[in-house]
């Protein structure tokens, strides 16, 4: 009990000390073993949390929750395809395991495995439908698949459960931008900046949408504000000398130009 009350804490040294003494007076109490090897984790001894997630296995080859951690801990050190198994043998044991799903979709993502992300996701969907995070990731699989019209779908799901996600309003947009509903996407964009008031990427994206447009001048005010929060982004310096050559300012343009070159 007081290992748990550490681990709360987030105490960690001092919470294995205890746990060290338990299982110092029972080796083969399971759920001790767990949780150590969860602290162990928390504390980032992921090499020794692997260890005893395998020893709870040796004792315990079912237990579900020492595959989960275990997949967990897999990840953070990003051994994917490690992860994925651990994740697999969760739902092999329980398949209304929706973290699993969860975690599944997550890897099978890093591993380029996108179908499979997408298959995942959507069963832990099926688990746990208002997890905007689960819709949100969703929609980046679909996105990078270039399947836009679903991957807005899932986008507005996870903005429906939580209005003030600035990221699901700004991959929407680039998912507008992608089939070319330009002032669509602007205003995608000018929600994300709503909830996320100093995101350079949004400014920056809005003003390539206004010089796709031919809006060159409100495109300079965008690509402006995008330098003055992030100034080493050579992209938005490129497309402001662009706007200002396209309005026949050539010294502004060359400026422009030069510091794009500089960075």
């Amino acid at each position: 009990k007081k290992a748990l009350i550490l681990d709360g804490l987030a105490r960690y040294d001092e919470s294995i000390i205890y746990y060290d003494k338990a299982i110092s007076l029972n080796p083969t109490d399971i759920e001790v073993l767990l949780n150590k090897a969860i602290t162990l984790d928390n504390s980032e001894n992921y090499e020794k949390a692997l260890e005893l997630f395998n020893t709870v296995l040796e004792m315990e080859p079912q237990n579900s929750d020492a595959l989960f951690n275990m997949g967990l801990t897999y990840e953070r050190l990003e051994k994917f395809a490690e992860a994925v198994e651990c994740f697999e043998n969760v739902i092999e044991i329980d398949k209304l395991h929706k973290d699993a799903y969860y975690e599944l979709g997550y890897c099978y993502d890093f591993l380029e495995k996108l179908e499979e992300s997408l298959t995942a996701y959507e069963k832990h969907l099926e688990l746990a439908p208002m997890n905007y995070n689960a819709w949100y990731n969703k929609g980046i699989v679909l996105n990078r698949q270039g399947r836009f019209l679903r991957a807005i779908e899932s986008y507005e799901m996870c903005l429906a459960i939580r209005e003030d996600f600035a990221a699901a309003w700004y991959n929407c947009g680039n998912a507008y931008a992608s089939l070319g509903r330009l002032y669509k996407a602007i205003d995608y964009y000018k929600n994300a900046l709503e909830y996320k008031k100093d995101d350079a990427y949004s400014y920056h994206n809005i003003a390539n949408a206004y010089e796709e447009l031919g809006n060159y001048k409100d495109a300079i005010l965008y690509f402006t504000k995008a330098i003055e929060l992030e100034s080493n982004n050579y992209e938005s310096y490129f497309g402001r000398g662009n706007c200002y050559y396209n309005l026949h300012d050539y010294n502004l343009a060359l400026q422009d130009y030069n510091s794009a070159i500089s960075l």
